[in-house]
């Protein structure tokens, strides 16, 4: 069983089990933002979440993933239980969208001059090698500023070409080789 929420608080898990280590596979709880456990549970789950708060004199069994802080109340217990995570299924929690955006491609000649402005083609793509493009419409804000027709550009069809006007004479305007000067 799989539990999706924005936030699980004010004491809303409690006395989920009779107080044994249950199959903590067979029930995932992932939750987008806080959760709190309250006083004298007793949870076999594999938690997912960025902030857990479990109150005193309660018993965890399984796994606890959390982004953020992990607090736990006096006379609190977690059983670690290593099978649990591999075992579980997770359903479609876990699948990569193979439809999703990987990166952008900037592409250019290198070849720029402070008096005229650079061809510059972007490419949307949906995998590392980026031999598949991404070819829903985005958005994207570019840096540095000085793209003719705007400092926003909308990819459509997975690439478009764009020019940047770059007066200043230096060799990477877009700051990825600064070396602290």
């Amino acid at each position: 069983m799989i539990f999706r929420m924005n936030t699980i608080r004010d004491g809303s898990l409690n006395s989920l089990s009779a107080g044994s280590a249950g199959e903590a596979e067979k029930l995932l709880i992932y939750s987008f933002g806080e959760m709190s456990v309250a006083d004298n549970t007793t949870l076999s789950a594999l938690i997912y979440t960025q902030k857990i708060e479990v109150s005193s004199n309660s018993h965890l069994f399984g796994a606890i993933s959390a982004s953020g802080e992990l607090v736990l109340g006096q006379g609190t217990r977690i059983t670690f239980q290593p099978n649990a995570p591999a075992t579980a299924d997770l359903g479609s929690l876990c699948d990569s969208d193979d439809s999703a955006l990987d990166h952008l491609r900037i592409l250019h000649d290198g070849q720029a001059l402070t008096c005229a402005p650079e061809q510059v083609s972007i490419r949307a793509c949906k995998n590392s090698a980026c031999d598949e493009l991404y070819e829903d419409s985005i958005t994207v804000d570019l840096l540095p500023s000085g793209w003719i027709g705007g400092d926003s550009v909308t990819i459509t069809g997975g690439e478009t070409t764009t020019e940047l006007r770059h007066t200043i004479a230096e060799s990477d305007p877009w700051g990825q080789f600064d070396n602290g000067r």
